[in-house]
């Protein structure tokens, strides 16, 4: 379903994002700050390479989409990937050709950014991640 752990990209297994789906609940209850902290410590652990902020969030997002639909996990497949891409790849080398997205695609990018929301009003976001992403 998921990207393999790939050595310079950071993307990280099919396991240890079932692992993490396990450990993310709805990010809307009181359990926020703890479930975010736990989130972060998993993908942590899991991976010897330092993310990113955006790598946090898309590990995160995606982890959440897919235990859901097939639509959300070709999402989620795609945004690991892009994530992978996006640090492997200089900025000339990610030119593409302009496609119009669908309205199936236009829902589910809107969806990642509620979800991203979320977690980014988070308190413990800018705690977190931003200390895991320093480090």
């Amino acid at each position: 379903m998921l990207c393999e752990q790939h050595e310079t990209s950071g993307v990280v297994s099919r396991t240890e994002l079932t692992d993490l789906q396990t450990t993310q609940p709805e990010l809307d209850t009181e359990a926020d700050t703890t479930a975010l902290q736990k989130s972060l410590a998993t993908i942590k652990s899991s991976n010897e390479h330092a993310f990113t902020e955006r790598e946090y969030l898309a590990v995160l997002v995606a982890s959440k989409f897919a235990s859901k639909t097939k639509d959300h996990q070709d999402f989620a497949i795609a945004l690991l990937r892009h994530s992978a891409l996006l640090s492997e790849l200089s900025l000339p080398d990610r030119l593409m050709h302009y496609q119009e997205p669908s309205q199936e695609s236009r829902t589910l990018i809107l969806e990642f950014c509620q979800e991203a929301r979320k977690a980014l009003s988070q308190p413990s976001w800018s705690e977190e991640a931003g200390k895991e992403a320093a480090a």
